[in-house]
């Protein structure tokens, strides 16, 4: 796709203010810019826009089949107890394809840590 300059995920939320303080404080995404209950953070090579629902909108009900926001980490461990001192207890998992820690933002939806074998990185290497 040559035309493709960035991509990104919306997440529409119902406390748009617990929900922009959440991942700019205990997750600590930085903020590329902030209007009126939009919030858009930088989130890897793409970014993350926190946006209040609005009209109409039916807010999705967080389930299994709900998207989950992943932050690639080097030490899990390191990354899990930085969480930890801001409030945010993630449950470890270990898998043959990696760790992953995961919690949930204030509307329920998944987040996850996760650090993969160098292996895997070195194979595939993340695209910034």
């Amino acid at each position: 796709m040559h035309f493709l300059k960035e991509t990104g995920v919306i997440l529409f939320v119902k406390d748009y203010e617990r929900s922009r303080v959440f991942y700019r404080d205990q997750v600590g995404l930085p903020v590329r810019y902030e209007k009126e209950n939009l919030t858009c953070f930088q989130f890897g090579g793409s970014y993350l826009l926190v946006e209040s629902l609005w009209g109409e909108k039916q807010l999705p009900i967080p389930n299994n089949n709900s998207p989950v926001l992943r932050l690639n980490v080097e030490d899990i461990n390191a990354a899990l107890q930085d969480f930890k001192e801001r409030g945010i207890d993630a449950a470890k998992m270990e898998f043959e394809w990696g760790i992953i820690g995961q919690f949930k933002d204030p509307d329920g939806y998944a987040v996850e840590l996760c650090q993969w074998p160098k292996e895997l990185y070195e194979r595939h290497p993340p695209i910034l």
